[in-house]
Formats: structure tokens, sequence, C-alpha cells
């Protein structure tokens, strides 16, 4: 229908960082720490948004599919988020890396747009609006900063 409530939730999920600060928490790795989180964090979504809402879930999830441009990431905590309804149209349309190997954050590991697709901008409840679509922005280098975008 495209108008009605929309509930918005950001968050950032566990990294997978063992090479720079070793697991130690009570779910065995960070993969683990980040399912865990998941676990709450759809209940939460479901108790806090009304059930005519739609929903949009976002940010950088640390985890994401294999896709013909990006290295799956964590793909068994990313599937979580399918299987409790939501979407991602960017995945789809697009699904080049959003943490690739030209990032200063990745440490230029190889120049190249290779890498992973862990930030996201989920949908769930979005059936009924029309042409909802996943673009990609903010692409090129920052001015004067001399480094792509994160």
């Amino acid at each position: 229908s495209g108008s009605g409530p929309i509930s918005l939730y950001c968050t950032h999920l566990a990294a997978s960082i063992g090479e720079v600060v070793p697991y130690s928490g009570p779910y065995g790795s960070w993969q683990g720490e980040r399912i865990a989180q998941i676990g709450q964090l759809l209940p939460w979504v479901t108790e806090t948004r009304s059930a005519d809402d739609r929903a949009v879930l976002l940010g950088d999830l640390n985890c994401g599919p294999e896709t013909p441009l990006a290295s799956g990431a964590s793909p068994d905590a990313y599937v979580l988020f399918s299987d409790a309804g939501f979407a991602d149209p960017y995945v789809a349309e697009d699904g080049r890396c959003t943490f690739c190997g030209n990032n200063p954050l990745n440490g230029f590991a190889n120049g190249s747009e290779e890498g992973a697709l862990i930030d996201h901008v989920l949908l769930d409840g979005f059936a009924d609006a029309p042409a909802v679509t996943g673009t990609r922005v903010l692409d090129g280098e920052l001015t004067g900063l001399n480094t792509p975008p994160s």
C-alpha cells in the first residue's frame, strides 16, 4: 500500500576479529556470538513492532550471503534474517561487497572490489509496496580524503 507505519532498527553485530582479539566469550566463537545476538534481536524486533508494521533492519551485520560478486561471510548467521522473513533487495539487484579489499579498514588487502557483503538494509512487510529496489550509493572516493566510504 505504501503508507502506514515503518519500524526502523539499526545495529552493529559482533565482528570476527580473532586475529586482533581472540574470542573469549560464552558462545565459542565470534560467529557464535553473532548468532546469539541475532537470536536476541529478532524476537525483540517482533515484540516492539505492531503486527501491521513494516520493518527495516539495517546496519553492519558482519554476515552475508555469497553472491557472484562477494564472498559469503558467516552465511549461517545471515540466513536467520531471511528465515525470519526479511528480504535484502540489494543482494539480488547488485550483490557487490561492502567490505572490500580496497577499503582501508580491510588493510587494502588486494586493492580490488573483492570482499564480503556485510552491510545490509533488510525489509519485512513490503510485499505490497510498489517497486522496492536496492541501489548502491556513495560509491566513489570521498573528496579530499583519498579513501572509499565504508
